[in-house]
């Protein structure tokens, strides 16, 4: 019994550092209750839009500064 719970306590651990080092978003359908999830990973294109995203909504209301000290010093990668 002690290996299976090593071995979800691991997965639990990997779950949460994925969580905190990539971007994740819950959905809930107002309609039916139905949740969904997203988790995307540095590096992707998916995270790359969802910090985007992120990124713009945080701006509308805040100084970039502060957004960045938010997103741990990270700015959005701008192609000229």
């Amino acid at each position: 019994m002690e290996g299976k719970t090593g071995t979800m306590r691991l997965l639990g651990c990997v779950l949460v550092l994925l969580g905190l080092v990539g971007g994740c978003e819950i959905t809930i359908e107002p309609g039916t209750g139905e949740t969904s999830a997203q988790l995307t990973l540095p590096g992707t294109a998916g995270y790359d839009s969802w910090f985007d995203e992120r990124w713009r909504q945080c701006t509308q209301y805040k100084s970039e500064s502060v957004c960045e000290q938010e997103f741990g010093g990270q700015r959005p990668q701008r192609s000229n």
